[in-house]
């Protein structure tokens, strides 16, 4: 399996899709820190939104990388889709984190922040943004799988579901108390945005209650991803 994520990774790299989302994200943290000095959590909330979107565009273009007749050998190869698709989301997120790093430690090496930055920041900023760019990358692996429809239908519904899981905060507020639990089949994105902004307002528990909400969502979807694609290969 180390050996298929390494390949993976050296496939992406050589086909130059990075680039455009690695600009953007170059050109928006430019604009972000432009302006100086900036309160640290909500730069940090910002900049998570920022990579929520940029980790589904780096995503998108890791399912393309390989032409599908070379896929199909890598398959026979590992002998498993399942450990395939999961081979080429542990090569995103091995991107993504490094993203993330970049994302968190270049402002504190800048200077740019209203206060010092104390390792309760950096690891509130760190988790959050790891959790938000994996979540959109499984989101976007889930629609890329096998079976799901037409490109313009997939773009359309990913981006769809990311602005909605990031906005559900303004109309939840609206939605009948029997139509609430539906939210918990909405990303979390917005839950995660909400605790870096107003991390000093919330209580521990609140803040941990979040936090871990994430993981158990993003590994519901990433059974999801293997259950749609292992039908696909039966």
């Amino acid at each position: 399996m180390s050996t298929m994520i390494t390949y993976l990774l050296r496939q992406y790299v050589r086909s130059n899709r990075y680039f455009p989302p690695l600009a953007v994200l170059g050109l928006c943290l430019m604009m972000l820190y432009s302006m100086q000095p900036n309160p640290v959590l909500d730069s940090y909330a910002a900049s998570a939104v920022m990579l929520f979107f940029i980790s589904a565009w780096f995503c998108y273009g890791f399912g393309h990388t390989e032409h599908p007749y070379q896929e199909m050998i890598s398959i026979v190869h590992i002998k498993n889709p399942n450990l395939y698709f999961l081979s080429k989301l542990i090569a995103a997120s091995v991107l993504i984190g490094i993203s993330c790093l970049f994302v968190v430690l270049l402002p504190v090496l800048m200077q740019v922040f209203d206060r010092p930055v104390t390792w309760k920041d950096m690891l509130l900023g760190l988790i959050g943004h790891l959790e938000l760019a994996i979540l959109a990358a499984c989101i976007t692996a889930c629609f890329q799988s096998k079976g799901v429809g037409k490109r313009s239908v997939v773009l359309g519904g990913l981006v769809l579901t990311l602005i909605l899981s990031l906005c559900q905060g303004a109309f939840l507020h609206n939605f009948p108390d029997w139509l609430l639990p539906l939210s918990w089949f909405i990303p979390p994105a917005y839950h995660v945005m909400d605790v870096l902004m107003n991390a000093g307002k919330r209580s521990n528990w609140d803040l941990y209650c979040v936090l871990l909400m994430t993981p158990v969502y993003i590994g519901a979807l990433v059974l999801v991803l293997l259950r749609l694609n292992s039908r696909h290969y039966r």
